[in-house]
């Protein structure tokens, strides 16, 4: 990749899907009771994400959580 303008989008992208990861592993650490984290804030969010997203069908509830959670202003990063 040498154009500018591609390499700024993918890195937008990057930026965004980062903070959306480390927002939703700072919700499902405060989900546990034991205050230690066995993964990564950013781990954490990113398999939440990911394991609702490929399993949408089933998993309805938990995705209109995530929409609210992004549509929400004070949420961002």
């Amino acid at each position: 990749m040498t154009a500018p303008e591609k390499i700024e989008k993918l890195l937008f992208v990057l930026a965004i899907a980062f903070c959306w990861s480390y927002k939703f592993g700072i919700i499902k650490d405060a989900e546990k009771a034991h205050g230690r984290l066995s993964k990564s804030l950013f781990r954490l969010g990113l398999d939440w994400l990911r394991s609702v997203v490929l399993s949408i069908e089933k998993k309805v509830d938990e995705f209109r959580k995530i929409l609210k959670i992004l549509t929400d202003c004070r949420l961002i990063c």
